[in-house]
């Protein structure tokens, strides 16, 4: 692994603000940093003047990969301009492994390489604005984006989803970031000694194995672990399915609990967001979302065996292939859970150390020799720990070399191994404010957000707190992480330690409490003191306690807090609290408790000095005006039931944050809100009772958030100018009408509202200055004021160049108002309106570039468009018919009508459209679909088509069944349109997802930009895209062979989504055309060029062929090779081998796959003893092939050529192999071969007469002889010249000219002019061949178009008979079912005729009843008269009775009084008598 140059940020993203800062960009940036990627990215969209800052700059040279986010307005802005340049120069003077490549938003490439379209606009606009002397520089812009729109980049136009395409850049990247510069080994101090490492444990983890693999980490803290782990992490995380890196699993355990460690690891390996309810449920989800996943995790510093347990507890948790890679100082927990391999990490060698310590103490790797001596005293004492190298090299930075002596004699009378002492010496160095900071930090922030961490320390130490930080992190004390404050874990445990030592015994003794135990101690036992400045109580979130809700409990007395007289803070973030405190500090600087127990604060509580007041989710009541705190900078008090209004706060003038988030009840605020100068944010989100605030003057306001606010109906108020409001959301509030001076906004740039009711727009909107973007969505209704209709605005316009108006019950008659206001518009959305028809007045937009109107069920036709609109959108239109854009669409470049089901007419020219979809528009006329896919358009290049259509177009050239395309090319790629039809498996709808793949020489190409197909048709559909709209990245070129024949496959590989079926199964056609004007047809090839060459010695020195036979067998040479105009070349080929032609891999459905060729053998006499050791007569042969294969150049005697021969036999038989013998085509297919062959033979044979001897002196003879025959039979020169020469050579009296001799000549000047003969012969032989051949093609298409027509009606027969097959089976079941219906409709009416016969049955038992029923009324009749009567008598007896009740209760009372007192006089008389 090399550690590559430093870079700060891995990626640099320029952008256009006001464009894409909140869609696009934003979605980057939260997608880069998710994944641990430094991204830098503007903190404001707003630029302070035209110069690119110094700072700026250097954030462009340290940055990594430079992303260039093109959209529509990029161009517009000046400091965007400069900014690209700045970027390109970077790039182009130093790579050193860095990476610039464009994103191109909506925007064509091509439109910013030629500067058309807005980029036109805008570059005009600055050359009027640099007139005088700014040309230059608008020359420079120019070129700068010119440069940039030709490198490699990704495209998106809308077509398909945008996390895709965001996906799909964020896995870019971290491809780049992992493979060059591992994320955590960046640094070059902690780079030192990495490499080695790294590599032994990636031997170690052997990453070609799928078994599941435990490797362990193990050492001493500060020695490296966690920065190996990270970097091994790095370097391999490409190749596995599923990744997690959880750090720091000992800490984030203890304070969250098991459950924490395994929801986040099943969010990162795989996406799962899960609120899990136990350990045992989170085994069981790991074990059934990762057993067939191949993952790599990694285990930050485990300390406890149930870490691992719940993590991963088995190998069958993980799918095969996983790597997991546990880090710990504790050697018998890896053996305790069986790791396979341990890995010890050994102290740094001292090479290693003095590097290290050097990159820390001088920032750089060369030093005096002078410190030889002193910097290896360094590495005895830290014993190649690298935090301790660290810790002392950033000690010594900036001291001299007597201040190192004194240092060093001060380390080494610290104990061996002894870290914490050697970083006490760091700390000890500090201020004593800078100290307090380390401290408080170490004790209570560690993982905190940098903001959070700020505001609390700004509240007790003041401004200096920035500087304070900044020195913390260059002692390496402390880092910032992804804006996060950090420390390490021997770093955080020194601090504490040094608080502890303040009172080992007592911690109420302490500076700082933050132990759970200690913090509980002290307040339940009162043994707090006035040491104590701050108090942090953070109870594990897993632990419960009684009540149920998360935190433990305090039982106190509320006292506690009394003797903590010098308490500065005082932080509570959970627990349950018996009693509310009876006293609070008045010292205290920070107040923040959730859940504050009491519904006030104590009555002595006067806290002249607070800043921060936090008490949410508390049970305070707030009844009186907030006073007496003038420090007080926040004020929180969200997620309170108990706060139904906010009170006078005009004493809290340095007010700057409020926040009542989420308080139900929250009814009122008062005006004093509206007043506060220095507040900067407002937040009363999920308000639900809140209806209104009160007018506002906040000169200071960033930030304002009313939304969910239920029954908040009117917006406040504004009393005057306000510039730091930049932005404005509402969702979910019913805001009814914006107020008129929301023209004080003046800085306004962007407004958005979502889900607010009916919204009446005032006309002062079109005043904001600067809002160039408003979006007001899925509102029930929008209005727009009537003072909007008077004169005084009817000239003015708006700004605002990005507007929506979408799903707001928009109708034909306020469409025009709005358009009206929003003239200047540049994109404009429309979508889920109710107008029916698209007002003219759209024409006066002038600057309008794109318009989306999707989902408008009501329109229904479409007349005209804005002359200089280049992207339309009209997705699901469910009514719309017809679109005349006839004259007026020049400018339109990308068409979208997805689902228009009903559309069946698009009338005008479209000469400029490239992009064009129309999926699912079953109704398109196929007069309209052959107007849009006409030959000469999409020859005009960049184009990308999708559309109904069972047919690729005719004058595609290359047509076949195949799941891919493949052709070669030679000296550049070439200028292709590639078409492919997608089919149907059924009837039900199929949601295609799929992009083409290119393969060069077997080699897959990088693509920048990949087009996504994602939809769904319920329909065979027609693809169509140019393959240059693949933008290649550099190793495309690499992959192109010069000279050569390049073979180029494009793939459709992927799948359809809903069940996973492959591309291939509905791919039904795919089709390639050529470009002829562009691209030649002689660098193009459909069919495997082939090599003919001649490999023949003629070597005349050493060879044991006579002259006369060389001339012979180069006569017959040129006889069957100079042939240039003829349509075959015919190949010699003296070869052992014969080369089979690979079959066509697809059904051919249109001619140009080549046809089955025909072999002509022709023995040749008397080639040599020479040859003739190696071949036989019949091995040298003639084949015949087509004539767009490269043609034999001529030969000369010497030539040394290669020959080869083609079994053309083989390759006819390749083609019809596996067919069904009995097939009529194929029978068709077998007559006309064997018919070719005698043709073919009978028209060919030449050369018969053998050779005889011949002096080798000829040399002339031989000369003419070398001509080509066609040369010698024309010209009547050298016809004269042969017979001259050999009639001398008869007439020779030479001796050795024998009679044997001169026969010879004789016979041999007979074969000459025989071969002229047969030669002129031939070429009528060879006229009569093409015609065959033609006819043969002609044939042999037709041939195999009705095998595919018979293919298809099979299939349509196989189809109806399974219809017939299941009709039939059908009727069996429903004649079934008719005979079990019959059957028990007899059974119902002998049920039936039961049923009748019961009713009357019943009918007489009613009858009977009835009766009695009667006679009881009677007896009923009589019974009430006796009762009557009865009554009526019963006055007499109740007297009567009533006196006698009377009666018993006065003899009742005589008996108790009268007899009582009788007893008593009796017992008193006889009692006294015996007294």
């Amino acid at each position: 692994m090399d550690v590559q140059a430093f870079f700060t940020y891995d990626v640099f993203l320029s952008f256009r603000g006001s464009d894409t800062r909140y869609g696009v960009t934003g979605y980057l940036y939260k997608a880069l940093t998710d994944k641990g990627i430094r991204t830098f990215i503007h903190d404001s969209e707003l630029q302070i003047g035209d110069e690119i800052t110094p700072s700026l700059f250097k954030a462009i040279e340290e940055s990594r990969i430079c992303i260039i986010i093109f959209s529509t307005n990029y161009a517009s802005s000046s400091f965007c301009l400069d900014e690209l340049t700045a970027i390109l120069y970077s790039y182009e003077e130093e790579r050193n492994g860095r990476v610039v490549f464009p994103v191109f938003y909506h925007v064509e490439s091509s439109v910013i390489r030629h500067g058309r379209g807005s980029y036109g606009d805008a570059l005009a606009k600055h050359e009027e604005r640099f007139m005088k002397d700014g040309v230059h520089r608008v020359k420079k812009w120019r070129t700068s984006l010119c440069k940039a729109a030709n490198l490699s980049g990704y495209h998106f136009t809308g077509d398909g989803y945008e996390h895709e395409f965001i996906e799909a850049i964020v896995e870019y990247v971290c491809k780049q970031v992992t493979h060059v510069v591992p994320l955590h080994t960046a640094d070059a101090d902690q780079a030192v000694g990495i490499e080695p490492r790294v590599n032994n444990v990636n031997s170690l983890l052997d990453l070609g194995s799928d078994n599941v693999l435990l490797l362990g980490i193990y050492g001493m803290g500060g020695i490296g672990k966690t920065t190996i782990a990270r970097a091994v992490y790095d370097s391999i995380s490409d190749q596995f399915e599923g990744l997690c890196f959880l750090n720091n699993v000992r800490d984030d355990s203890d304070k969250f609990g098991p459950m924490h460690l395994q929801e986040t690891m099943l969010y990162e390996t795989c996406g799962l967001k899960i609120k899990l309810g136990g350990v045992n449920e989170g085994i069981r989800i790991i074990k059934q979302r990762l057993s067939k996943k191949k993952v790599l995790l990694v285990l930050d510093d485990v300390n406890k065996l149930m870490q691992l347990e719940v993590i991963a507890g088995a190998y069958d948790w993980f799918g095969p292939g996983s790597r997991i890679i546990i880090t710990t100082r504790e050697h018998h927990l890896l053996v305790m859970h069986g790791v396979d391999i341990i890995y010890e990490v050994d102290e740094l060698s001292e090479g290693e150390s003095l590097d290290l310590l050097c990159r820390s103490a001088f920032k750089t790797n060369k030093v005096d020799p002078s410190y030889a001596d002193i910097l290896k005293r360094v590495f005895t004492f830290t014993s190649g720990l690298p935090l301790a190298l660290r810790a002392v090299g950033s000690y010594l930075f900036g001291r001299n070399i007597n201040e190192w002596e004194s240092a060093l004699d001060l380390y080494e009378r610290i104990p061996h191994n002894d870290i914490q002492t050697i970083l006490r010496i760091s700390f000890d160095s500090l201020e004593e404010e800078e100290k307090d900071i380390f401290l408080d930090i170490a004790c209570f922030f560690n993982g905190d957000k940098l903001e959070y961490v700020e505001d609390i320390l700004l509240a007790r130490y003041g401004v200096s707190v920035r500087y304070s930080i900044r020195v913390l992190i260059e002692k390496s004390l402390i880092y910032i992480d992804k804006g996060l404050v950090t420390l390490h874990n021997l770093v955080e445990d020194m601090g504490k330690e040094i608080v502890r030592q303040e009172s080992p015994k007592e911690p109420g003794e302490r500076s700082r409490l933050w132990f759970v135990n200690d913090v509980v101690q002290v307040l339940e036992d009162n043994s707090g003191s006035a040491a104590i400045e701050i108090l942090f109580l953070d109870f594990p979130i897993h632990a419960m306690n009684s009540n149920g809700s998360k935190g433990g409990e305090v039982n106190w007395d509320g006292e506690a807090l009394k003797n903590m007289r010098n308490l500065k803070t005082l932080v509570i973030r959970n627990g349950s609290f018996n009693q509310g405190p009876t006293h609070l500090p008045n010292s205290l600087r920070v107040l923040e408790w959730w859940g504050y127990p009491s519904p006030s604060l104590p009555n002595d509580f006067h806290p002249k000095k607070l800043a921060m007041l936090k008490l949410p989710e508390s049970c305070l009541r707030i009844s009186e005006p907030i006073q007496g705190v003038i420090n007080l900078t926040v004020l929180d008090f969200s997620y309170s039931d108990w706060i139904t209004h906010i009170p006078d706060v005009s004493g809290l003038q340095n007010l700057e944050k409020i926040y009542f988030k989420q308080c139900e009840n929250l009814t009122r605020i008062h005006e004093s809100v509206g007043l506060l100068e220095k507040l900067r944010i407002l937040n009363v989100v999920h308000c639900k009772k809140l209806s209104a605030l009160p007018p506002i003057r906040l000169t200071s306001l960033e930030h304002l958030n009313l939304s969910h606010c239920s029954v908040l109906e009117s917006f406040p108020e504004i009393l005057g100018k306000m510039e730091n409001l930049t932005e404005l959301h509402i969702m979910g509030s019913p805001i009814k009408e914006l107020p008129y001076s929301i023209q004080n906004l003046i800085r306004l740039r962007k407004l958005e509202l979502h889900i607010c009711g009916m919204v009446r727009l005032p006309s002062s909107i079109v005043m904001l200055p600067e809002l160039s973007l408003m979006c007001v969505s899925k509102c029930q209704r929008l209005w727009f004021s009537e003072q909007d209709k008077g004169e005084e605005l009817e000239s003015k316009s708006s700004k605002t160049e990005h507007l929506t108006l979408s799903y707001c019950n928009i109708s034909d008659e306020l469409l025009p108002i709005g358009l009206a206001w929003f003239a200047n518009v540049k994109d404009l959305n429309l979508s889920g309106n109710n107008f029916e028809t698209l007002h003219a007045c759209i024409k006066e937009c002038p600057f309008l570039r794109n318009l989306k109107m999707d989902y408008c069920d009501n329109i229904q036709e479409i007349k005209g468009l804005p002359w200089k609109l280049e992207s339309f959108s009209a997705k699901g239109c469910t009514s719309l018919k017809y679109m005349d854009l006839a004259g007026e669409s020049h400018s339109l470049r990308e068409l979208i009508l997805d689902d228009c089901v009903f559309l069946r007419e698009i009338i005008g020219d479209l000469p400029n459209l490239n992009h064009f979809s129309a999926k699912n528009c079953v109704s398109l006329t196929s007069q309209c679909t052959s107007m849009l896919m006409n030959q000469e358009s999409v020859e005009a290049g960049n184009k990308m088509f999708s559309l109904p259509g069972k047919k690729i177009p005719d004058w595609f050239a290359l047509q076949s069944r195949e799941e891919s395309t493949a052709f070669y090319f030679r000296n550049k790629f070439p200028a292709v349109s590639v078409c492919l039809v997608i089919g149907h498996l059924d009837e039900k709808p199929i949601a295609v997802n799929f992009s083409p793949k290119v393969f060069i020489n077997g080699n897959k190409l990088s693509s920048g930009n990949q087009f996504v197909y994602n939809f769904r048709v319920a329909t065979d559909h027609i693809l169509l895209f140019d393959l240059r709209l693949l933008k290649f990245e550099d190793n495309g070129d690499a992959l192109f062979l010069d000279n050569e024949w390049n073979h180029v496959v494009v793939s459709y590989v992927d799948h359809i989504t809903d069940n996973e079926v492959p591309i291939r199964v509905v791919s039904k056609y795919s089709g390639i055309h050529v470009f002829n004007q562009i691209s030649g047809m002689e660098d193009i090839r459909f069919t495997i060029p082939q090599k003919t060459l001649i490999n023949a010695t003629l070597d005349s020195t050493n060879s044991m062929m006579v002259p006369s036979q060389k001339v012979l067998f180069l006569i017959f040479l040129k006889i069957m090779t100079k042939r240039p105009e003829e349509d075959q070349t015919v190949v010699l080929s003296p070869t052992l081998k014969s080369i089979q032609s690979p079959s066509p891999t697809s059904e051919v459905v249109k001619g140009l796959v080549p046809l089955p060729t025909f072999p002509v053998k022709r023995p040749l006499p008397d080639v040599g003893e020479e040859i003739s050791e190696n071949l036989s007569d019949e091995e040298v042969c003639v084949t015949a092939i087509q004539k767009d294969l490269p043609v034999i150049q001529r030969c000369s005697e010497g030539d040394d050529v290669e020959l080869e021969s083609i079994s053309c036999e083989e390759k006819y038989s390749s083609n019809t192999e596996g067919s069904d013998s009995d097939d009529p085509f194929d029978l068709v297919n077998r007559k006309l071969y064997d018919s070719g062959m005698a043709t073919i033979s009978s028209g060919e044979r030449s050369g018969d007469a053998s050779m005889r001897s011949i002096r080798e002196a000829i040399n002339g003879l031989e000369l003419l002889m070398v001509n080509d025959l066609s040369e010698v039979s024309s010209d009547p020169a050298k016809l004269s010249e042969l017979h001259q020469l050999l009639d001398l050579l008869s007439t020779s009296s030479h001796p050795k000219v024998t009679v044997e001799v001169k026969e010879a000549i004789v016979e041999f000047k007979k074969n000459v002019f025989l071969s002229f003969q047969e030669f002129q012969s031939a070429a009528e032989s060879v006229n009569k061949l093409k015609n065959f051949e033609r006819q043969l093609a002609v044939i042999q298409q037709k041939t195999m178009e009705g095998k595919g027509q018979r293919t298809d009606l099979k299939n349509t027969i196989k189809k109806v008979s399974l219809a017939m097959t299941a009709e039939i089976s059908r009727k069996k079941e429903l004649e079934a079912e008719n005979a079990t219906l019959r059957i028990q409709l007899d059974t119902n009416e002998r049920e039936l005729e039961q049923v009748v016969l019961n009713l009357k049955n019943q009918e007489e038992i009613l009858s009977t009843y009835s009766t009695s029923c009667a006679s009881l009324n009677e007896q009923a009749r009589a019974l009430l008269k006796q009762t009557d009567d009865l009554l009526a008598a019963s006055s007499g007896i109740k007297q009567d009775g009533e006196a006698a009740e009377l009666k018993q209760s006065r003899i009742k009372l005589t008996w108790s009084i009268d007899l009582t007192s009788q007893l008593n006089k009796m017992k008193k008389t006889i009692l006294g008598f015996f007294e």
